[in-house]
């Protein structure tokens, strides 16, 4: 097990478990950090320009 989290749906689980792997294959341009889906990279950059997820 790697970690206790616990999901309704196989879908959600499969892309949790993206998070457990060592392979980032998004990467974020202002920091380099890396992410295993485009939506997680997204979210982090707003963290940079000060963007708002909603309109």
């Amino acid at each position: 097990m790697l970690c206790d989290k616990s999901f309704t749906y196989q879908r959600m689980l499969n892309r949790h478990m993206k998070c457990h792997s060592e392979v980032k294959r998004h990467q974020c341009e202002h920091c380099s950090k890396g992410f295993n889906d485009t939506f997680d990279l997204k979210r982090h950059v707003r963290t940079h320009t000060g963007e708002h997820g909603w309109v």
